[in-house]
């Protein structure tokens, strides 16, 4: 008996060597065939390349006013809500659309500026830059009606052509005694040479004389008076165009500082509106947060309004990776994505594919953001999920696809290297 039990049939030892052998070589297929990716985790959240607009309050205060309800459609532009301050909601708005008709607008009458804006109108902060706006447009307005300098200017223009029309008549009056004055000198040339013939007398000559030196002076004095009235003439032109530049620079000034006035309140009254007013930035459909009724507090920084888009366009995800195997992340990669509102194990997953990477992490949370193109949200089970506007869930980033007998090579180098 003990010799049979110790003794190891040869066909026993074969059957068992070869499907040692065939377990092994099994094994090794089966784990290069099964593929284990290597993967670089992260959160991801999915909007459209238009995302939602949400509008944060800029001051802490109570809501005055809402001037819409969930789910109405706004325009970009349109005032959702305001805050309560001492200023009036509508009289700014009113002073606001009011100053935008105004431009270049200087024709209107000091009785009707009360009427177009009024005094009595409650603007709080706004009260001082509106008053200042108010004197200015009063004092361009006196300065267009009264133009003080227009009198001033049309007696100079009066002056001026009068003394044109006095060196004309002078420069006329001229012309007349220079013909005189040549008949005198050829009618005293004529008697000198009857002189020395001794046809006429030495009287009838020295007559003859004196009527050309008096023409001749009478000559000069003429120039000598045209001349003087040019000086002037020049110096009331010179006058003329004194008055005018005057003019043209204290309707200009005028009109510079009640220009200016302008531009600050529209300013001031922007300013009031980012403060207080909740604006929506694009067109689409609101959603109320933390308001819906007059005389809720809101905190500055808190979102009180959303805006979703009318039109969806193309997808985009947003993942969050650590530093750690970020550098394997490059353009192209694979994404498989499963949503937080989805369970993965009933619906499966999305797909999504790399376009790019930051340059540098946030300094803060010392992570990364990749971006991810989605084509579609029919996920591997093929079930087609509905968009909706800021969807989270986790995010595989697939940086190289590798077999299980790869990644156990890979170990196995590891721990050799290590030894």
């Amino acid at each position: 008996m003990r010799e049979f039990l110790g003794t190891v049939p040869s066909n026993s030892v074969r059957f068992g060597t070869i499907a040692v052998i065939i377990t092994f070589i099994a094994l090794l297929i089966i784990t290069a065939i099964i593929q284990y990716n290597d993967v670089v985790t992260g959160r991801i959240l999915i909007t459209s390349q238009n995302p939602i607009a949400n509008i944060k309050a800029a001051n802490t205060g109570i809501v005055e006013e809402i001037f819409v309800k969930n789910g109405d459609s706004v325009s970009r532009g349109d005032h959702l809500a305001v805050i309560r301050t001492p200023a009036k909601y509508e009289d700014v708005l009113f002073v606001k659309n009011s100053l935008e008709t105004i431009e270049n607008n200087y024709n209107i009458r000091l009785d009707s500026l009360g009427i177009k804006f009024p005094a009595q109108l409650s603007l709080g902060t706004l009260q001082e830059d509106y008053l200042k706006f108010y004197l200015q447009y009063q004092n361009v307005i006196l300065t267009d009606s009264i133009r003080p300098l227009e009198v001033e200017e049309s007696n100079m223009a009066n002056q001026i052509d009068l003394q044109k029309d006095f060196v004309s008549t002078k420069k006329n009056q001229l012309v007349q005694v220079g013909r005189q004055l040549t008949i005198s000198r050829d009618n005293l040339e004529r008697s000198k040479k009857l002189l020395s013939k001794g046809v006429i007398s030495q009287k009838d000559y020295d007559e003859s004389r004196n009527r050309y030196y008096q023409t001749q002076e009478s000559y000069q004095a003429l120039k000598s008076e045209i001349s003087s009235y040019e000086i002037e003439l020049s110096k009331l032109q010179s006058d003329f165009t004194g008055i005018e530049l005057q003019k043209i620079k204290s309707t200009s000034s005028y009109r510079e500082i009640f220009d200016q006035s302008v531009e600050s309140l529209k300013s001031k009254i922007l300013d009031w509106e980012k403060t207080n007013v909740f604006e929506s930035p694009i067109s689409g459909r609101v959603s109320l947060f933390k308001v819906w009724n007059r005389y809720q507090n809101v905190k500055v920084d808190e979102t009180v309004f959303a805006v979703v888009p009318f039109e969806i366009e193309s997808m985009v995800g947003h993942v969050q990776v650590p530093v750690r195997n970020s550098g394997k992340i490059t353009t192209g990669q694979d994404v498989i994505i499963k949503l937080d509102t989805y369970p993965f194990e009933q619906y499966g997953y999305i797909n999504g594919r790399v376009e790019g990477i930051s340059s540098i992490p946030d300094q803060q949370s010392m992570e990364y953001s990749v971006f991810v193109s989605i084509d579609s949200l029919t996920t591997n089970y093929g079930k087609s999920l509905p968009f909706n506007q800021e969807m989270i869930g986790s995010a595989q980033i697939v940086t190289e696809r590798l077999s299980l007998l790869e990644r156990l090579l890979y170990a196995a180098r590891k721990l050799f290297e290590r030894g």
